[in-house]
């Protein structure tokens, strides 16, 4: 993160605010998909297309949802065993899969320059100095919450097959609690939060409306330097 641990000073001198659009503060779901049978994250492609680059990826472990704001619940299901949101079974998950590279990042994304994805009331950032935070995100699409794969279990070097899903409010990739702590994320900042309904993950970059906001928001965010 480029600006954990910079100046105060430095900050709010050169860094009017900063604008997070769909940004999933606490992970997502659909993240453990990615490494487990692959996913297309809204793209009109196979759900196994980027598989070979999503289950290596140590970008995948690092948006694995936060174990504090999943208090635990169920988020993968086979027919022998269930995967909760907890660190022991995110590496639990990976062993099964034999997922080499993900297991050996999977300690270090979790914890990276300060940040404490895995904090027992939610994720924790460190302070980034700035005046004003604006977060704008979707709502009103059915988002994955739990992903079931019929299969016995999952063994190394497997190929399984898309899972079918119980859903939750969200953007369509990302669910609502994980967008919605961006307001928690910078207690020191003034926080403006904008939800646009039906607005999925990724189209909502062409909305008038979030796109009039980004304006505002950029014209109303200008540094003390």
């Amino acid at each position: 993160n480029f600006l954990a641990g910079k100046e105060r000073t430095w900050t709010l001198a050169n860094v009017g605010g900063l604008v997070f659009i769909s940004s999933p503060f606490g992970g997502a779901p659909v993240a453990l998909q990615s490494s487990i049978s692959g996913a297309a994250i809204a793209l009109p492609f196979y759900h196994d297309a980027f598989l070979q680059v999503q289950d290596n990826s140590p970008s995948g472990p690092w948006l694995f949802p936060s174990a504090g704001l999943w208090a635990g619940d169920t988020l993968v299901e086979t027919n022998s065993r269930n995967y909760s949101a907890t660190p022991e079974d995110y590496e639990a998950l990976l062993r099964d899969l034999n997922r080499a590279d993900q297991l050996l990042a999977l300690g270090e994304v979790r914890n990276l320059k300060g940040i404490h994805l895995d904090a027992p009331s939610g994720p924790a950032f460190p302070p980034l100095n700035v005046a004003k935070v604006s977060c704008f995100f979707g709502a009103g699409r059915q988002t994955p919450k739990t992903m079931k794969y019929d299969v016995d279990g999952f063994q190394p070097g497997g190929d399984p097959p898309p899972p079918k899903y119980d859903y939750t409010d969200g953007d369509g990739v990302v669910d609502a609690k994980s967008l919605a702590y961006c307001a928690q994320a910078f207690p020191d900042a003034a926080v403006t939060s904008k939800v646009f309904q039906d607005q999925e993950h990724m189209a909502i970059l062409g909305s008038e409306a979030m796109l009039s906001q980004l304006v505002n928001a950029l014209l109303n965010s200008r540094p003390a330097h």
